[in-house]
């Protein structure tokens, strides 16, 4: 399933650290693969993502819920 998402970007100090997008109304999403554009790992950037929702991805990292960033822009 297709998703529009407002988030924020924080860098999580979990499980070795990883990127992950903070929504408006307390949503949590992981970027999956974790190699995402480098130009969005800071914290605090905000964006608009269309990304696909990956509800049976697995993972050991136990925070948010996989996405897979489809495109993405700046705000």
């Amino acid at each position: 399933m297709q998703k529009t998402i407002v988030a924020t970007t924080q860098f999580i100090p979990l499980a070795g650290g990883f990127w992950a997008f903070l929504g408006e109304n307390g949503e949590k999403w992981r970027p999956f693969p974790p190699d995402f554009p480098q130009e969005l790992k800071k914290d605090g950037i905000k964006l608009e993502l269309s990304a696909e929702l990956l509800p049976d991805a697995v993972s050991f990292v136990m925070w948010g819920e996989e996405i897979d960033i489809i495109s993405y822009r700046l705000l």
